[in-house]
């Protein structure tokens, strides 16, 4: 039985995803195999992954799962998997790709029980799991251990050490086993990901309408309940330096537009709707989860500085439920985060400001 494994973190499901890893084993006795694995992830979180030289030599498999994962300051992947086996090894198998990460660190792990149809005997469980850390963008330093429990017989576990070289979508793992044996082997990998364009929706299903960024708004909204109907308030920005980029600060509303706002005073007939989001005292984070908020469809994201500390703003939200609602699933995945729901129309957009924002 080959003993061989690897995989990437699977992407956010709102878009199609794909990777293909090459992994190849060499032995001290001058034998080296290939073992390549391809997998698709769709836009609805379904997953196909397939494996040659994995299970056993001269051996495909094909697996299907779904994947469940949060994107936050705690990030996960788990993906269920069941598939068969069939070449040299024929049979099937369930298992499962997990991955967690918190700032530098990352665990992945992804374990598996296979079936033989020629006995037990050739049953077997193996997982691979590699715990790593991040020391500066695109190189990582880690352990890994990889442990095979065959039918009737003792567990046997390998341990080893790893680093990673990454550049934008591929990266090159390379892993020694047993290091301290006579009996070590390499792997190095080859792996690169790609990312389809986001589903677009079904002429049934209308686009929402979506604001060219949040800082081209114009406090709206009542002007004309405060005798200010022919006159449009401008939101004054305020472009602030930090660590060399720059970065558009929070929208300074006045006392007339904070009014606007106030449970009292309906929402003006064809309000967008904003959620402001943080602070964060990392520039890293609120761009991640910035990326991840991107996600939804319709919408559109920008980062700001504000007091020292950095925040989100989100637009394009066709109505206040829809804005409560997105507000309030946020929330309950970052504890104390309740976010401030703001109106507004666009009454122009601001091309400098736009360009600015892009720079952070």
């Amino acid at each position: 039985m080959l003993i061989a494994s690897g995989w990437l973190l699977n992407k956010a499901v709102a878009q199609p995803s794909a990777s293909f890893q090459q992994y190849c084993y060499y032995y001290t006795n001058n034998v080296v195999t290939f073992a390549p694995i391809v997998s698709y992830q769709f836009d609805n979180s379904w997953y196909l992954e397939g494996r040659y030289n994995y299970e056993d030599l001269k051996t495909f498999s094909m697996y299907m799962g779904k994947t469940f994962e949060n994107n936050s300051a705690f990030s996960y992947s788990f993906t269920p998997i069941a598939g068969t086996v069939f070449g040299t090894y024929k049979g099937g198998s369930i298992g499962a790709n997990l991955s967690l990460e918190y700032r530098s660190l990352s665990f992945s792990s992804q374990p598996q029980y296979t079936l033989s149809l020629a006995g037990r005997e050739n049953n077997f469980l193996y997982s691979w799991s590699d715990l790593s850390c991040q020391l500066f963008k695109g190189f990582s330093l880690g352990i890994s251990a990889q442990h095979t429990k065959l039918f009737g017989e003792k567990a046997f576990l390998e341990k080893g050490l790893m680093m990673e070289i990454a550049f934008k979508k591929l990266a090159v793992p390379l892993y020694v086993f047993s290091p301290e044996s006579s009996e070590r082997y390499f792997l190095l990998g080859l792996t690169y990901e790609w990312e389809g364009k986001k589903r677009k929706k079904s002429k049934e299903e209308p686009l929402p309408a979506t604001p060219a960024l949040d800082s081209s708004a114009v406090v709206l909204a009542g002007l004309s309940k405060l005798g200010e109907a022919k006159k449009t308030q401008k939101v004054n920005n305020e472009s602030k330096v930090v660590d060399g980029n720059t970065s558009i600060a929070a929208a300074d509303f006045s006392n007339t537009g904070k009014a606007l706002f106030k449970k009292e005073i309906a929402d003006p007939e064809g309000s967008l709707f904003a959620v402001t989001l943080g602070g964060y005292q990392d520039l890293a984070k609120a761009n991640s989860i910035k990326r991840m908020l991107l996600q939804q469809k319709g919408k559109q994201a920008i980062v700001y500085s504000d007091g020292g500390n950095y925040k989100i703003r989100m637009t394009g939200f066709v109505n206040r439920k829809e804005a409560e609602d997105f507000r309030s699933k946020f929330s309950a995945s970052a504890v104390g985060n309740d976010g401030l729901i703001q109106a507004y129309q666009i009454k122009e957009l601001q091309v400098e400001l736009v360009e600015k924002s892009k720079l952070l």
